[in-house]
């Protein structure tokens, strides 16, 4: 199991604390996106009761995981809103030919939200992945997201969340900011 700290692109310092921790299990990766503190201006739509898989989650409060192959330009975009509506892309290089992957089994998406606490759980099958990328030990991945904050004002401002930003402009699909899934030493 890692648990690393989110960070927001502008380093401008909010009332709660954003962490994630993945674990790459024998035929899973688990990710829960845990907030706390005062969450009270973060936007989150209701749970869809029938989720779909939709393009463009990215423009709403939404949790991404990417992975890669540490040997491979190709790597994995996964999304998942707040609403529950999931998707997955196969990527040949950075930010070109975005794909639909074929999944065969649904990630499993549940997001819990109290007065200072939300929590998203994901479990994605390892036979959803794409075969370069189901040896973890190879690996690389990011969890990174898009919080939409409604500030003092009224308005809604779209934060960017990642363990590590690489860029000099939000770019959760940089190569730097790929972390290790296993501890290689």
């Amino acid at each position: 199991m890692i648990t690393k700290k989110l960070i927001p692109f502008s380093r401008k310092e909010y009332p709660f604390e954003f962490n994630s921790t993945v674990s790459f299990l024998e035929n899973c990766i688990k990710i829960d996106y845990i907030i706390t503190g005062d969450i009270s201006s973060i936007v989150i739509e209701k749970c869809n009761a029938t989720p779909q898989r939709l393009i463009g989650l990215w423009k709403k409060t939404c949790f991404e995981f990417f992975l890669r192959s540490g040997k491979y330009k190709e790597y994995m975009e996964f999304n998942f809103s707040s609403s529950l509506n999931w998707n997955c892309f196969n990527f040949n290089s950075e930010t070109k030919d975005l794909t639909e992957w074929n999944i065969i089994n649904t990630p499993k998406v549940k997001i819990v939200k109290t007065e200072d606490r939300i929590e998203m759980n994901v479990i994605i099958e390892k036979v959803n992945l794409a075969l370069a990328h189901q040896d973890f030990k190879k690996s690389e991945y990011s969890t990174t997201a898009v919080l939409l904050i409604e500030n003092e004002k009224g308005d809604i401002i779209e934060t960017f969340w990642a363990i590590k930003h690489a860029d000099m402009k939000p770019n959760f699909h940089h190569p730097e900011s790929y972390q290790r899934c296993i501890d290689k030493s």
